[in-house]
């Protein structure tokens, strides 16, 4: 029996950049190449024929299926396997062993990178026999003709075969994708206002941060078809949509009220967690993200990667930090580790964990060493970027031991941090210039050494005006009199205490603190700041010492007892818990006090406190659990 053949079709326009990379991974995998060029005006063309290809002009209209049917039409293969320029086809992937079904098309499998480490799953049809009945419909977000066929037989490939990169912010802005993309759905719309089409116009608007359109365009999507197959998907993004609005409560609503109609969709879980997370609810994210992790992730369909696994186990370890569990938190971000040790934001995690705990610079650089063994460039770079992001002392060690050579300004922090003073100010001083990203670092020493020579390095970087200025060197001058603080000069001083906190730089600090005395503004994220690098004890002193000033103040009195429950004082924490309480009756104070009475045994108070936040916080999923184990609901 003849051996099937297959054809690539392609379309391009000013492709240079990311062609050469998808026809490299089709090589040898097909039996032609088609590409139709919409008016490309760099090498894209000559890229195209130096690897066979043959070459077609189309005149843009505005339509993606128009260009996309005129390639189609010049395939003469059995099968067509279509792919966009910044796409590349896995190489372990054997297409010809998939055509023996003989299927009439096949679902396949496709990797988005989105940026932020961050991967999208989703399907698509992109094999399928060279038919005349099989066209692409649809101005834009284009999509085969199946829905006109009954008969058609096809196969889903789950493994993934396809890797995108278009959705990466940098290759996404360069190649202007968005007033293009933007202006095509709002044309679309026009035409036709289905809700397949409100849907792809409202990813469009949250793709360039209009988070209110986006929201009213998948509004409008849901109301007009609420039964379609991207249910789930549509209410995830309305739901992250509403996170970033900040309208934590109204996507809470959203989700939770729909979510009952899709108790396997991983990702609704997820986003649910985030929503509450943000609301402060941190007991019912602990719970939606441990049923993340009992669901899994998806194999199939558009799915947030991770958000069943390392995702899962990640914010998981997030908000059990935020619960004081430090331990716990650091045995799910483990498995983050395991699951996938190149994701930056779990290892950074992971030595915060370890600076909270104290543990010192060798065990830290062990505990590196056993989890990635550094057996390739791609290990290095993940702890080489991330020590450098932290600020954190184990930089200059890590540079030493495997004798790396990096750029000018990051030897300079990792000299500075691991307290090389004098090197590091040699370092600055000998910089031709400074880039936006470290001159917070340059006040930091100028400040530790007293140095304004130093501190002139970073003027022109640091973002302040001249009063501002005057004020820095006020404070690197120890002349701390009149000093006017604004939102520039805190956001400065609060930054560098987070760094100062782990050089353990006590009279600085000390100096930084009594400068920001009367900031109450910042004072919660002060006492975040010594939590995390292990001052536990200062954290309760300052507590102490405010609490005494303003007696009245429920939020400072509801950390203090959380220290003082942590220290095993249970009656001394509740007293405090039922007074932070009764000044304002929050979802967390609400917590503290049930798991008080809990661990004291005082159930008829539990019960009624219970009742009472149920009716105050029927959103919580947390609360409900707590219903039905008094049996009231």
């Amino acid at each position: 029996m003849k051996e099937k053949t297959i054809s690539l079709c392609m379309i391009i326009k000013n492709e240079e950049k990311v062609l050469s990379d998808c026809l490299r991974s089709v090589k040898g995998k097909v039996n032609e190449i088609i590409v139709v060029d919409t008016g490309s005006t760099d090498s894209s063309v000559g890229i195209a024929e130096s690897y066979g290809a043959k070459v077609f002009y189309f005149d843009w209209v505005d339509d993606f299926s128009s260009a996309r049917n005129f390639s189609l039409s010049k395939a003469t293969s059995d099968y067509i396997l279509v792919l966009d320029a910044d796409e590349q086809l896995d190489q372990s992937f054997n297409l010809y062993e998939e055509i023996k079904s003989d299927k009439d098309y096949y679902i396949m499998s496709i990797k988005n990178r989105m940026g932020k480490e961050y991967v999208l799953n989703h399907n698509a049809i992109r094999l399928f026999k060279n038919d005349h009945r099989l066209k692409y419909k649809g101005r834009i977000h284009e999509h085969i003709n199946i829905n006109e066929y009954n008969t058609l037989t096809f196969e889903t490939i789950n493994e993934p075969q396809i890797y995108h990169i278009g959705y990466i912010p940098e290759v996404f802005s360069n190649k202007n994708k968005n007033k293009r993309n933007l202006n095509m759905l709002k044309m679309a719309v026009k035409e036709d206002p289905s809700g397949y089409n409100y849907y792809n116009l409202g990813k469009q608007f949250k793709a360039i941060g209009d988070f209110d359109s986006a929201f009213n365009a998948f509004s409008k999507s849901f109301s007009l078809n609420n039964q379609v197959s991207y249910i789930p998907n549509l209410l995830y993004h309305m739901g992250e949509c509403l996170n970033e609005l900040q309208k934590y409560e109204d996507g809470i609503h959203l989700v939770k009220t729909s979510i009952s109609k899709f108790p396997e969709a991983v990702d609704l879980f997820f986003i649910l967690g985030v929503l509450y997370e943000n609301a402060g609810y941190i007991q019912d994210a602990e719970l939606c993200f441990r049923k993340c992790i009992e669901i899994g992730d998806l194999e199939f369909g558009e799915t947030l990667e991770g958000v069943g696994s390392y995702l899962a186990f990640f914010k998981l370890g997030e908000v059990l930090r935020k619960q004081g569990r430090i331990l716990d938190a650091f045995e799910f971000v483990l498995v983050t580790l395991k699951q996938r040790k190149h994701f930056s934001p779990g290892l950074a995690l992971a030595l915060s964990l370890m600076d909270q705990s104290n543990i010192p610079l060798q065990n830290k650089i062990e505990f590196i060493e056993r989890t990635y063994k550094i057996e390739n460039v791609e290990d290095l770079q993940v702890v080489l970027a991330v020590s450098h992001a932290l600020r954190s002392s184990m930089l200059d060690e890590l540079l030493l031991k495997y004798n790396v050579e990096i750029e000018y300004e990051s030897n300079c922090v990792a000299k500075q941090y691991s307290k090389q003073y004098t090197v590091a100010r040699d370092l600055w001083m000998q910089a031709d210039r400074i880039n936006y990203e470290y001159g917070i670092d340059i006040f930091i020493l100028a400040l530790i050494i007293k140095d304004t020579e130093l501190l002139n390095k970073s003027k022109n970087v640091l973002n302040v005006n001249k009063s501002e200025w005057k004020t820095l060197i006020q404070i690197v001058n120890r002349d701390n009199e009149n000093i006017k603080i604004t939102n520039r000069i805190k956001e400065i001083l609060v930054y560098s205490l987070d760094k100062i906190f782990n050089l353990r730089e006590a009279s600085v600090q000390n100096y930084l603190l009594e400068i920001l005395e009367n900031e109450n503004d910042v004072r919660k994220e002060i006492i975040k700041l010594l939590d995390g690098s292990g001052q536990s004890e200062l954290a309760m002193n300052l507590l102490e010492k405010w609490i005494h000033k303003n007696e009245g103040n429920s939020h400072y009195l509801g950390m203090f007892g959380d220290k003082v429950f942590k220290n095993g004082c249970i009656e001394k924490s509740l007293k405090i818990y039922k007074q932070s309480f009764n000044n304002n009756p929050t979802y967390l104070n609400y917590y503290r006090l049930i798991r008080l009475y809990e661990i004291t045994k005082q159930t008829l108070e539990k019960e009624k406190m219970i009742k009472d936040m149920y009716k105050n916080y029927p959103s919580s999923l947390w609360c409900e659990s707590k219903m039905e184990e008094i049996g009231s609901l």
